[in-house]
């Protein structure tokens, strides 16, 4: 069941969730474990969610996701290296500018006379790294699409700023260190990509969630 609430702390989710579980004639008692992220919100020790419910119902341990733990992790990796920083930035400006439409007309044009599929570019969350995943496996495939749709935007037919960024992206999208870098996120990404999608699966348990993790 999902719901919508204009605040997100603690005791209003609690609220929310136990009213609807009061709906669904679900018995709290049979509460025995409860599964977030690490927001303070969520697990705060005096203020969280899962303290809220634990009142409610004590026998509700509480396990931080996995998944999102995972997700911090490849985060925090990431974030260690400037070139790769800079690659995961490129691709959001790629999307940023691409997203267009008439600029993306171009590409999906690129695409059709390639006799590819057509794809949307994905842009990259800077606390979702599945998203840049998608977001770099769609610029490697599409590389060369890519590429031939900025050649085409840096025409003086369009407008100057046009012109400029798609010059500026096209220059930078051919740095060696930015295709290392993409080779080796897609690499990182189909070792991990797997795991995280078991942890987010409803059959998963926490001694799967250890075993996948170590």
């Amino acid at each position: 069941h999902v719901f919508t609430t204009g605040e997100t702390s603690g005791s209003v989710l609690t609220e929310h969730v136990l009213k609807d579980l009061e709906k669904m004639r679900f018995d709290v008692d049979w509460i025995v474990g409860q599964c977030y992220d690490g927001a303070g919100n969520m697990r705060g020790k005096y203020s969280g969610m899962a303290t809220f419910m634990q009142t409610k119902q004590s026998k509700a341990v509480y396990i931080w996701c996995h998944a999102h733990r995972l997700n911090l992790v490849v985060n925090s990796v990431a974030a260690c290296s400037h070139d790769v920083k800079n690659t995961l930035g490129l691709l959001e400006e790629l999307y940023v500018f691409m997203n267009g439409h008439k600029r993306n007309d171009v590409f999906i044009r690129q695409q059709r006379e390639a006799k590819e599929q057509a794809l949307q570019l994905k842009r990259v969350s800077t606390t979702r790294w599945n998203s840049s995943e998608a977001a770099v496996n769609t610029v490697l495939s599409r590389y060369s699409e890519v590429l031939q749709t900025l050649s085409c935007l840096r025409e003086s037919t369009y407008d100057s700023a046009t012109v400029t960024q798609a010059t500026g992206l096209y220059s930078r999208l051919r740095d060696i260190r930015v295709i290392v870098c993409m080779l080796i996120l897609k690499r990182v990404y189909h070792i991990i990509g797997p795991a995280s999608r078991s942890l987010q699966g409803i059959a998963i348990d926490l001694a799967g969630a250890a075993s996948l993790l170590t």
